[in-house]
C-alpha cells in the first residue's frame, strides 16, 4: 500500500487534503526523545521535526473504520529489534480523537503492542509494551498494521510522527540523537500503489505453487482471493465521485461504479465474502452496495458490480479504498495445462469532481495463471 511522487508536490497535497495514505509534512529538524517515557510529543509541538525517507506510514479507510500501516522502506538489518520503531503517533485536526481504538501490531520478540491515546495531548496511535526487542524492526517490511480506528467524525486531516531508534538515522538528520533514538516525519511511495494507475487487482491462491508466476496444479479446486484497489493519486487536481443510486450527473443511473467477470470455471467460495449472490450493502465499508450475479453469458459465469449506495463515495487526491472478493473453483478446477485468464479486467468509470459530465473509465490489466 503506499507512496510519494515528487516532494514538492506532496508537501502541497498535505496541507489540503485528507488522505488516506497519510504523511506528515517537512520542517527544521528537532531532535531526541521529545517526551518523558518515549511518550509522544504534545500535539502543540509537532511542528519542527525532520523527515526520514527510511520510514513510510499509511492509513487505509472504510467509511468511519480507519487502518493504520507502518512500513520500513529499507532494511537496516535490525538485531533483536534495534534499529526499529517506538511508537506510532497519530495527530488529527484539532486533536480529534476516535470512538474507538484496536491495536494489532507485535515486535521483534512477539509481544503485542499497546493502544496510546491522550485527549489532552491531541494525540492517539501505538507504542511498544517492553525495551527494545520489542520494536517493530526496521527490516524493509512494508504494510505493517498497527491497529484500527473508528471515528463518530472522521477529521478532514491528521499528521503522523514515528519514534525510531535508529542512532545512525537520527544521527544523519538531527547531527545527535537521545539515547540513539527521534522522532521523525515518515516518508511516502503512494505512486507506487497502483503503479500510478487509478485500479489494480491482486490474487492470491491458497493451492498456488509459485507466486511469480502465478502456478496452480491441474485439475484441482482452487481458493482465489481478489484484492482490488481504487486509487486517487496524490497528485490529481480533482476529487473521483461515485454517485449515489440514481443521481449520477450523466445519462442513466448507476453510470459510475465498479464491474469485473470471472471465467466459467469459478464460483462464489460459499465460506468467503460475499459468499452468496445478491446485493451486499456497503460492502466491507466501502460505503459501495457490491452485486454478485451468476449466470452471465456465455457460461454460468460471476459477475460483480459496486455502486454507491445510500450516499456518494468521494475518493480525494492521495486516497483509495480496497475491498475482497473470495472465489472457488468448481469441482474440476482447470482441466488444462498452459496459461488460463482467471478473470477480465476490472473496469471503473468515475467523475471528477469538478467536471460533472466528464465520464472517466479504466480497465485494470486481466489476470492469467499457468496450470502445470
Amino acid at each position: 500500500m503506499a507512496r510519494v511522487g515528487a516532494l514538492a508536490v506532496l508537501a502541497a497535497f498535505l496541507i489540503v487534503a485528507s488522505t488516506f495514505f497519510v504523511f506528515a509534512g517537512f520542517s527544521a529538524a528537532k531532535g531526541g526523545g521529545g517526551t518523558s517515557s518515549g511518550g509522544c510529543p504534545n500535539g502543540n509541538a509537532i511542528g519542527g521535526f525532520s523527515q526520514s525517507m527510511i520510514v513510510g506510514a499509511s492509513v487505509g479507510k472504510a467509511a468511519k473504520s480507519w487502518a493504520y500501516y507502518f512500513s520500513s522502506l529499507v532494511n537496516q538489518n535490525p538485531v533483536n529489534g534495534t534499529p526499529g520503531l517506538i511508537q506510532y503517533c497519530v495527530y488529527a485536526t484539532n486533536g480529534t480523537q476516535p470512538a474507538t481504538i484496536s491495536h494489532t501490531a507485535v515486535g521483534a520478540d512477539g509481544k503485542a503492542w499497546g493502544n496510546v491515546q491522550s485527549t489532552s495531548g491531541g494525540f492517539f496511535g501505538w507504542g511498544r509494551t517492553g525495551g527494545d526487542p520489542n520494536n517493530i524492526p526496521l527490516d524493509g517490511s512494508h504494510d505493517v498494521k498497527l491497529g484500527s480506528v473508528t471515528w463518530t467524525t472522521a477529521p478532514a486531516n491528521q499528521t503522523i510522527l514515528l519514534h525510531i531508534n535508529d542512532s545512525a538515522e537520527c544521527m544523519a538528520l538531527y547531527g545527535s540523537a537521545s539515547n540513539g533514538t527521534c522522532f521523525v516525519y515518515p516518508a511516502g511511495w503512494l505512486t507506487n500503489l497502483c503503479g500510478g494507475r487509478p485500479a489494480c487487482k491482486t490474487v492470491a491462491i491458497d493451492e498456488a505453487t509459485s507466486t511469480n508466476p502465478l502456478t496452480v496444479p491441474v485439475n484441482t479446486v482452487l481458493h482465489i482471493h481478489y484484492t482490488y484497489t481504487i486509487v486517487n493519486q496524490p497528485w490529481a487536481a480533482w476529487s473521483m465521485v461515485f454517485y449515489a443510486r440514481g443521481s449520477s450527473p450523466t445519462t442513466g443511473a448507476n453510470t459510475t461504479g465498479i464491474n469485473d467477470f470471472f471465467t466459467c470455471e469459478q464460483i462464489l467460495d460459499p465460506n468467503g465474502t460475499p459468499g452468496t449472490v445478491g446485493v451486499h450493502p456497503n460492502y466491507q465499508g466501502t460505503g459501495l452496495d457490491l452485486s454478485a450475479v451468476q449466470g452471465g453469458p456465455p457460461c454460468n459465469r460471476v459477475n460483480i458490480t459496486l455502486v454507491a449506495g445510500s450516499s456518494d463515495v468521494i475518493i480525494q487526491p492521495g486516497d483509495f479504498l480496497t475491498f475482497t472478493v473470495d472465489m472457488t473453483t468448481r469441482a474440476h478446477g482447470f482441466t488444462g495445462p498452459g496459461t488460463h485468464c482467471i478473470n477480465s479486467g476490472v473496469i471503473v468509470k468515475w467523475i471528477p469532481s469538478q467536471c460533472m459530465t466528464m465520464m472517466q473509465i479504466y480497465r485494470a490489466p486481466m489476470v492469467d495463471v499457468i496450470v502445470a
